[in-house]
C-alpha cells in the first residue's frame, strides 16, 4: 500500500508540482512490489561505430572458404552411402533396356537427392559433378530453367574451391541454358558472375576474363545500339542481326562492374572501359527514371575520354550527346566534366587540381575517381594509364595510299634517329623509333611555323612600304 501511494504522489508531483515549493517526491524505478526479484540489466545495444566497423571488415573479407559439414563421422558416413544409393539409383533410371527406355525425369530427382546430401557432408567437388549431371538430365526434358539452377550451384561449387575455370565454365552453361528458356537478362548475369569468377584468378586470366566480360556486354546492349562500339578489344565480324536491349533491374550495376574490372587492371583497358560505359549510358538512358546514375555515368565517359588523350573526342561527345539532355545542364557533374575538359585544352594545371577537388567526384565509382585523380594536362591520365606507340615514319609511309607514296620521298634514317638509337640501348623503356619520329614531326612543326611567321613578316615590311611611299608623296 505505501508503494502504491508513493507511486501517486510522484504522479502529481509531476503534473502539478509539490505544494509548498518543496521539491517532488522521487518516483520510484519500477513499479514491482518490494522483495521482488530484480530482472539482470539488458545487454547494450551496438552503436553505429561497431556497424561501420563491421562493414568496413566485409569490405576486405576474402574470397569464401570451403564449406565445413556440421554432422558427425557417423552421420556423414551414413549421408554418404544414402548419396550413393540415389547416384545408383539415377545411373540405372538413364539405361536403356529392351523394353524400356531412359527416364531423364526420375533420374534428375534421384541426382537432386544425392546432391543435398553430398551438400550435407561438404563434399563440395562431388556435389558439382552430381549437380552438372542433373542439369544434363533437365536439358532431356526441356526444362532450361531447371538446368540453369543447377549449373549455376555446381558453378558456385568450383569457385569455393578455387577452380575459375570449371567454375566459369559451369555458369556459361548456365547462361546458355537461360537464353534456350528466353531469359536474357538472366543470361547475361551468368555470363558476368563466370566472368567475375575468372577474373580472381589474376593477372593470368585477366585477357579471358576481359573477354567474357565484353560477351556478357553484348547481351545486355548489343554492338548497333553502343556509341562506343569499336573500343572493343576484338571489333565485331561481319554484321550481327538487330536485337533489342535487355533492361533488368540490376544490368546498369552489372555493366558497372565490368567497367570496374577494365580500370582495375595493369594497364587500364581504357577503350574496354568505354565500351561498358556506353552499355551503361545506353541502358541508364532508356530508363526513364534514372537522373543522378545517367549523370555520373556522363562524367565517367568524359573522364575515360580524357583519359585516353584525346580532348577533342571528349569535348565532342560533351557537346552532342550529354548536353542534348536538358536536365544534365544543371547538374554538378556537368559543371565539372566541362571543367575538366576546359582545364585539359588550356594545359590549366590549377584548374584542372580545382576541378579534381570536386565533391561529386567522391561519389563516382572508385576507378573513376582514380582516374580523374590521374588526369594531368597533357589529356592522357598517369599512373597505369595504356599509352598508344607511336607509329614510325616508314610505317606511317606504309599507311600512305599508293599515290601519295610514290610521291614521298625515300625513308632514310638520319642522324638523328642514329643518335636517339644509340641513346635508347640502355633498357630504361624509351622507344627509339618512337622519339625520332616524334622529335621529326615536332622539327617539322616547327619549320612550317617558321615559314609562316616569315610569311607574315614580308606582308607587314610590304604594308610598311606603302606607307612610306605615301608619306613620301604628301
Amino acid at each position: 500500500m505505501s508503494g502504491f501511494s508513493s507511486s501517486l504522489q510522484a504522479d502529481k508531483s509531476e503534473l502539478f508540482g509539490s505544494a509548498g515549493g518543496g521539491k517532488p517526491s522521487a518516483r520510484p524505478t519500477s513499479s514491482a512490489p518490494r522483495g521482488a526479484p530484480r530482472s539482470a540489466p539488458s545487454a547494450p545495444r551496438a552503436t553505429s561505430s561497431s556497424t561501420s566497423g563491421s562493414s568496413a571488415s566485409s569490405a576486405a573479407r576474402p574470397s569464401p572458404a570451403p564449406p565445413r559439414s556440421l554432422l558427425t563421422a557417423e552421420q556423414q558416413r551414413r549421408k554418404l552411402a544414402e548419396a550413393e544409393d540415389w547416384r545408383n539409383q539415377a545411373r540405372a533410371a538413364m539405361k536403356k533396356g529392351f523394353f524400356s527406355s531412359a527416364d531423364p525425369l526420375a533420374a534428375y530427382a534421384y541426382y537432386r537427392k544425392a546432391a543435398e546430401c553430398y551438400k550435407a557432408t561438404a563434399c563440395v567437388e562431388k556435389e558439382a559433378l552430381i549437380r552438372a549431371s542433373a542439369a544434363e538430365c533437365s536439358l532431356a526434358t526441356d526444362s532450361h530453367q531447371c538446368a540453369a539452377s543447377e549449373y549455376k550451384r555446381a558453378g558456385e561449387c568450383y569457385a569455393a574451391l578455387d577452380r575459375y575455370e570449371d567454375s566459369c565454365a559451369m555458369y556459361r552453361k548456365s547462361a546458355e541454358a537461360c537464353a534456350a528458356a528466353g531469359d536474357l537478362a538472366r543470361c547475361g548475369e551468368m555470363l558476368m558472375q563466370g566472368a567475375s569468377e575468372l577474373s580472381r584468378g589474376g593477372s593470368a586470366y585477366a585477357g579471358e576474363a576481359g573477354e567474357k566480360f565484353e560477351e556478357a556486354l553484348r547481351v545486355f546492349v548489343p554492338d548497333d545500339l553502343n556509341s562506343f562500339a569499336g573500343f572493343r578489344s576484338k571489333p565485331p565480324e561481319g554484321s550481327a542481326s538487330p536485337s533489342p536491349v535487355v533492361a533488368s533491374a540490376f544490368a546498369p550495376e552489372l555493366c558497372t562492374k565490368a567497367m570496374s574490372f577494365f580500370l582495375s587492371t595493369s594497364p587500364r583497358s581504357l577503350r574496354s572501359a568505354l565500351y561498358a560505359l556506353g552499355c551503361v549510358c545506353r541502358l541508364l538512358e532508356d530508363d526513364g527514371d534514372a537522373t543522378q546514375s545517367l549523370f555520373r555515368a556522363y562524367l565517367s565517359v568524359t573522364a575515360a575520354q580524357l583519359a585516353t588523350g584525346d580532348p577533342v573526342a571528349a569535348d565532342a561527345t560533351y557537346m552532342s550527346v550529354h548536353l542534348q539532355r536538358t536536365s544534365y545542364l544543371k547538374s554538378e557533374e556537368c559543371k565539372v566534366a566541362e571543367d575538366l575538359i576546359t582545364a585539359v585544352k588550356n594545359f590549366d594545371g590549377e584548374a584542372l587540381q580545382a576541378a579534381q577537388k570536386e565533391r561529386i567526384v567522391n561519389h563516382l565509382a572508385p576507378g573513376i575517381r582514380a582516374l580523374i585523380m590521374d588526369l594531368r594536362v597533357s589529356g592522357a591520365a598517369a599512373g597505369g594509364g595504356a599509352r598508344r606507340k607511336q607509329p614510325t615514319p616508314a610505317e606511317k609511309l606504309a599507311a600512305l595510299p599508293p599515290a601519295a607514296a610514290a610521291a614521298a620521298p625515300a625513308a632514310a634514317p638520319g642522324r638523328l634517329a642514329d643518335i636517339v638509337s644509340e641513346t635508347a640501348e640502355v633498357d630504361v623503356g624509351i622507344d627509339a623509333d618512337g622519339m625520332a619520329g616524334e622529335i621529326e614531326e615536332a622539327m617539322a612543326e616547327m619549320d612550317r611555323l617558321t615559314e609562316g611567321m616569315d610569311d607574315l613578316l614580308g606582308d607587314e615590311e610590304e604594308d610598311d612600304d606603302v606607307e612610306d611611299d605615301e608619306l613620301d608623296l604628301r
